[in-house]
């Protein structure tokens, strides 16, 4: 009614339930069919923020404080602002205020406050160190926990120091602060907006998400130019009674967990590569390690490794890589950190001619030592992260099937991080063996996988060769 009302259209064959808040469909739904058009006077955006009564004094109230002093982007901090005065002066007042009233049917469409309680910035500490201990995740929550509350004292303080069109004490409650930025951060979709602005977009955002193998998403969606209007699409034949689902993008399960509440237990894209990114902090730097084709893998191990070399080695790396040609190792790095090129620049270093290596037959020896100390000092740091990690072994293997999500969520997490580390300690191995003329070693390790491992065992024999394609050509 909410969209029929204001010139859109929602397909018959799709039935929202206010119990569960989800979307069904009731009949067969061809593909390629028009199921909803969202106007963009429905949209919850920061111009629609702009154009409310209180809108400027939330602008001011945001703008006011300086962006290094805040966690969260100032967009979001207006607009989950903006959504929990309404929101606290329903429950207050008991009310509907003729201006907001459209807000205020949006916001009966989203989920219950607790059902954001997925999402680790809300779990107690003993809880985010017995769970989360180890991963990647675990720096980001913290800072995630305190950035909050950070952010909702020097709003409520700057809100109290303007002029305002609102009384001060009407500022919104934590809990209601909260609960909005929960919802903007986890329903906002990119740049749909006027002027390519975000965009919180009624009975879209209830889809789930749906990617990875054996997965795709079930709707496509695009921006009308003629009025805004959000246009939403069947990409294929969808059955009687099924939720449809809609991609959030390729995000690991860090990202998954953090802003939306939940994992995915094989968030592995059609090509082999993961989404799931481990984080190694080498000499105050972070790596972001994944596994997949070269084109994922060989720039950033190769990263670790120059960070890892005795300075001896990279000021050898620095004063000698412009001469070195095809081989120079930075060359390769820099156009693999293009992932949408990265493919096509290794076939045009493979393809190129290079007579340069013979003068350097001493250098290389002196690469495969540095090479070998540096891979030995990766598996060192490798095996202390699965180590450091909050569970393993049979406890995982319970979590995975625990009936409490966010303990399933997690033990998805921790086996994507400790498959990260498998992979690039089998690399090591591979890579290490060759270096030291063991290649019977190589093959041995090669062959203790299981069929299910296939995939897996390609993609990390395929980075030790372009390791010695691009290290060592010769």
């Amino acid at each position: 009614e909410f969209i029929n009302k204001n010139g859109g259209f929602v397909s018959p064959s799709l039935e929202f339930s206010e119990v569960s808040r989800e979307l069904k469909t009731t009949q067969n739904i061809s593909a390629n069919t028009m199921i909803m058009r969202i106007p963009s006077k429905c949209l919850m955006t920061l111009k629609r923020v702009e154009q409310s009564s209180i809108g400027p004094s939330l602008f001011k109230v945001v703008n006011e404080v300086d962006d290094s002093e805040l966690f969260n982007k100032k967009d979001d901090l207006v607009l989950a602002l903006f959504l929990a005065f309404v929101l606290d002066t329903k429950k207050r007042d008991d009310v509907t205020c003729e201006e907001f009233v459209d807000v205020q049917i949006y916001l009966s469409t989203l989920p219950e406050n607790n059902s954001y309680n997925n999402l680790p910035r809300r779990w107690p500490d003993d809880v985010i160190q017995d769970l989360l201990g180890g991963t990647s995740v675990f720096r980001h929550v913290e800072e995630e926990k305190e950035g909050l509350k950070n952010d909702y004292s020097i709003l409520k303080e700057s809100y109290g120091n303007i002029s305002s069109s609102l009384d001060y004490h009407r500022f919104p409650l934590f809990e209601s602060f909260d609960h909005m930025l929960a919802a903007v951060g986890s329903r906002a979709f990119d740049s749909l907006g006027q002027d390519g602005m975000d965009a919180m977009v009624p009975i879209l955002d209830l889809l789930d998400h749906k990617r990875g193998v054996n997965e795709k998403s079930d709707v496509s969606y695009t921006r009308s130019e003629e009025d805004g209007s959000i246009l939403i699409v069947s990409k294929h034949d969808l059955c009687n009674g099924i939720s449809p689902g809609n991609t959030y993008g390729a995000k690991g399960n860090a990202q998954l967990l953090t802003r939306y509440g939940f994992t995915l237990e094989d968030n592995i894209e059609p090509d082999g590569s993961s989404n799931d990114v481990l984080e190694l902090s080498i000499q105050q730097s972070i790596c972001n390690l994944r596994t997949g084709p070269k084109s994922y893998t060989y720039g950033c191990y190769v990263k670790v490794l120059e960070l890892l070399r005795d300075e001896e080695e990279k000021d050898y790396l620095t004063t000698d890589k412009t001469d070195r040609g095809p081989g120079d190792i930075k060359s390769f790095l820099d156009s693999c950190e293009q992932e949408d090129n990265a493919i096509h620049d290794f076939d045009i270093y493979c393809e190129m001619e290079d007579d340069s290596h013979d003068d350097f037959e001493n250098d290389y020896d002196s690469d495969k030592r540095s090479d070998c100390k540096a891979i030995d000092r990766l598996k060192d740091i490798l095996e202390q992260a699965a180590s450091g990690l909050s569970f393993d072994g049979n406890r995982l293997h319970k979590m995975r099937t625990s009936t409490v999500d966010r303990e399933r969520f997690c033990a998805y997490l921790i086996t994507s991080e400790l498959r990260t580390i498998e992979f690039y300690q089998l690399a090591a191995d591979l890579i290490l063996s060759k270096l030291k003329g063991k290649d019977e070693v190589a093959a041995e390790i090669y062959g203790k996988k299981d069929t299910k491992y296939e995939l897996f065992m390609e993609q990390a024999r395929e980075l030790q060769s372009v390791f010695f394609q691009i290290r060592y050509p010769n």
